[in-house]
């Protein structure tokens, strides 16, 4: 065909390409997606795509890496406009036309986004614009300097672009904060205080000696780059904490200031307007759940009893009576032979400590495991300028890559208060097999669609590190009666924490109250006791879930293996479990009762 007739042709074939590709492409980003899984994709793009500092963390969508996220009043509009928009767009979509795994999907997704629309939009599940937890004083320098990698000179300037941009983010969240005094919720005094107290340590630091300058220069001098390059750099860095990071922490210290003026110290949210739904929403979203508050205390009040009567077993036979466990717990801890030394030395020997327990029981799995994580743990000491406020272990997960190791961060401020025998239960909760196997073998199912290997629920995803720990004792890693203690007093905690999370927005118990009922029924120190009573304030429901999904984990292992008889397999079992990715706890009960079945069926 003569190249002038073909010219007419290709024209119409290019136009009706344009056309198929708008009416796949406008719905897909726009409208109702022609396929819920284009749906799930654009709804877990629009939520990364929010965050560029999560977009850093993950290693994914990282085009935006010289940008913080949007902390202000109209982003928090937008975002609940998104979630409204999205649960009408999914409701769209025939879920009786799916098949079962599908179904299950869109479920998740069902059950997410109405959790996030009945915390009004709140994805961190905060209460407040800021806390002593989560506050911008605290995430912004442990971002910059956990989670932004700088493997290159642009890597650098765009950590450089983040530090001036803090300005901008705090005074976004100082706006958002008066916003919220407005509607009458103003942290509790005793928290202002705290962050105050906080904010100013780091303000008052020269930026010569802030973490933020002393990292960045750091991470620069590994680089293959000219001397006087890395002088620019570092002295940009000093230049950017003087001009515009201090003074934004100082700002943020005014604001404090002036919300202390009408700030109470009663610690729960049944102060706030609507306090009682906010807190059964936040209970709803902590535990993964239906449970009532009512409810949830019951089942604390008795799990402290059964855990306090073995643990009387064991100090009976060490010749200590006790009523009250907590004390001679905290006693017990406080013997120097079970402690390591207050020194830099020491220090150095716990983080070891830990390390060696991961690596000994990450090769003991096998029996317990056919999926593993292809990555392994690393343990870090809690960075020094967060480490009051931070719980004694913490897990943070490898970028989807799997370019660094999971992260164990180990509390090593207060070495007295860690003694050895506990070390082995943090450890199985925060990396192996909790935190670590439940977080990447979930990312590692690449048939499920991407948003369920990224999703968190609460009450699932801290169920599966409390189980870890049972599991962990239940198989011989704990024999000894001491590893055993350790290990029931960690437990003895979680059950505490549903009686005092409870006590405190349910009960509107005071915060004396709740460290009161911490120190006799807990090992926590008295500084321990204060730090997690203050967690509970801020961030209601959370730690409900550690309890509540444990519990419904064992209870579903232990229907499956009633029956199923000698054809349960516990290797199955947390396949099954873990493969699924994350799941509100009713959706995880179909996903083994189906198991089960098919099980049954096989035989």
């Amino acid at each position: 065909m003569p190249a002038k007739k073909r010219l007419p042709l290709v024209r119409t074939t290019l136009a009706l390409a344009a056309a198929a590709l708008a009416i796949f492409v406008v719905p897909t980003i726009w409208g109702k997606p022609w396929s819920i899984n284009h749906f799930y994709l654009r709804t877990l793009a629009q939520f990364l795509l929010q965050s560029p500092m999560i977009c850093s963390s993950l290693h994914l969508l990282d085009f935006r890496k010289d940008q913080l996220d949007d902390y202000s009043l109209a982003q928090r509009v937008r975002l609940r406009a998104r979630v409204a928009k999205d649960i009408d767009t999914l409701h769209r979509y025939d879920r009786g036309s799916l098949g079962p795994a599908d179904q299950l999907s869109y479920d998740v997704m069902d059950w997410f986004l109405k959790d996030l629309q009945s915390n009004e939009g709140e994805i961190s599940g905060g209460v407040y614009a800021f806390d002593q937890l989560n506050g911008l004083h605290v995430a912004l320098p442990n971002f910059l300097t956990t989670q932004h990698a700088i493997k290159s000179k642009s890597d650098a300037e765009a950590y450089l672009a983040r530090v001036a941009a803090s300005g901008v983010a705090f005074d976004q969240v100082i706006a958002v904060a008066r916003d919220d005094a407005a509607r009458g919720i103003v942290p509790p005094r005793f928290i202002l205080r705290k962050v105050r107290a906080d904010a100013a340590a780091f303000a008052e630091l020269a930026a010569e000696k802030n973490v933020v300058t002393i990292h960045l220069i750091e991470k620069v001098a590994a680089l293959s780059l000219s001397d006087a390059e890395k002088a620019t750099l570092g002295n940009a860095a000093r230049a950017r904490v003087e001009d515009t990071l201090r003074p934004a922490y100082r700002r943020f210290i005014a604001l404090i200031d002036e919300l202390e003026k009408n700030a109470t110290d009663d610690a729960g949210v049944w102060k706030l307007p609507d306090g009682e739904r906010r807190y059964q929403a936040a209970l709803h979203s902590g535990t993964a759940s239906e449970l009532t508050a009512a409810q949830v205390h019951e089942m604390g009040l008795a799990q402290v009893d059964r855990l306090e009567n073995e643990v009387r077993l064991i100090l009976a036979a060490r010749g200590v009576n006790a009523t009250d466990v907590g004390p001679p717990l905290r006693a017990l801890a406080k013997d120097p032979q079970f402690l390591y030394p207050a020194t830099a030395e020491g220090k150095k020997q716990m983080i070891a400590g830990y390390q060696a327990i991961i690596d000994d029981i990450e090769h003991k799995t096998d029996a317990l495991f056919h999926d593993k994580p292809r990555v392994g743990v690393k343990v870090e000491a809690v960075p020094d300028y967060r480490a009051k406020t931070a719980p004694r272990g913490q897990y943070s997960p490898p970028p989807l890559d799997n370019s660094k190791p999971g992260t164990f961060f180990a509390n090593i401020a207060d070495i007295g208060s860690m003694p050895k025998f506990a070390m082995r239960t943090l450890a199985y909760h925060e990396a192996i097999p909790g935190h670590h196997f439940q977080i990447v073998i979930a990312r590692q199912q690449k048939e499920l669609p991407m948003f369920r290997q990224l999703i968190p629920f609460n009450a699932y995803v801290e169920g599966w590190a409390l189980y870890a720990e049972q599991l962990a004792a239940e198989n011989g890693f704990e024999a000894d009666p001491l590893d055993r203690l350790g290990f029931l007093q960690a437990q003895l905690l979680r059950a505490a924490r549903l009686v005092v999370d409870t006590g405190l927005h349910w009960k509107r118990w005071s915060r004396e109250q709740a460290i009161d009922y911490m120190s006799r029924h807990t090992a926590e120190p008295d500084v321990d006791a204060v730090i997690e009573t203050e967690r509970y304030s801020v961030w209601p429901g959370q730690a409900c879930g550690y309890m509540v999904g444990m519990l419904k984990i064992l209870e579903l292992r232990e229907r499956a293996r009633a029956k199923l008889g000698p054809k349960f397999d516990l290797r199955l079992f947390h396949d099954t479990v873990l493969e699924a990715g994350a799941l509100p706890m009713p959706l995880l009960e179909r996903v083994v009762d189906a198991w089960v079945a098919r099980s049954v069926g096989d035989r």
